[in-house]
């Protein structure tokens, strides 16, 4: 599922969903070897196919929401804060050039079947419109 509209882009990534861990609980030499990478690479290269390919200048203001399909009860872990914040770090660079103009997240947890079929997460980057035209050197 890959679209693109006025300022707005959905692609869906196929995967076991992996949260961003935490640094007070994954040392430096842990997070090197961590699955997140795979899975934070997954998520960028699907954003650029759905035609993100020259991320929004600093300043202009992006929504996001990313709906993941996992396996398992919505309300066990991962905490869906660090599911989103894997997305949010993945998409530097790519839809925006820091995480920081992120202005407003939505996110959602649902299940797919116990053997997992139909994993993955659905994102949708959004330069927000409700800003535009206040914000210097917004693309058009």
């Amino acid at each position: 599922m890959i679209a693109e509209a006025a300022g707005a882009w959905g692609f869906w990534v196929e995967g076991h969903p992996i949260p961003q861990p935490r640094m007070t609980r994954a040392g430096r030499g842990a997070m090197a070897q961590h699955p997140v990478w795979a899975w934070r690479d997954a998520i960028g290269w699907s954003a650029r196919e759905a035609g993100l390919r020259t991320p929004m200048p600093k300043g202009t203001p992006v929504e996001l929401i990313a709906h993941f399909w996992m396996k398992g009860a919505p309300t066990a872990r991962p905490d869906l804060s660090n599911l989103l914040k894997a997305v949010e770090d993945a998409l530097n660079g790519v839809a925006y050039e820091d995480d920081a103009q992120v202005v407003r997240v939505t996110g959602a947890k649902l299940q797919v079947p116990a053997d997992g079929r139909g994993e993955g997460v659905a994102v949708q980057v959004i330069r927000w419109a409700a800003l535009r035209g206040l914000v210097p050197n917004e693309r058009r």
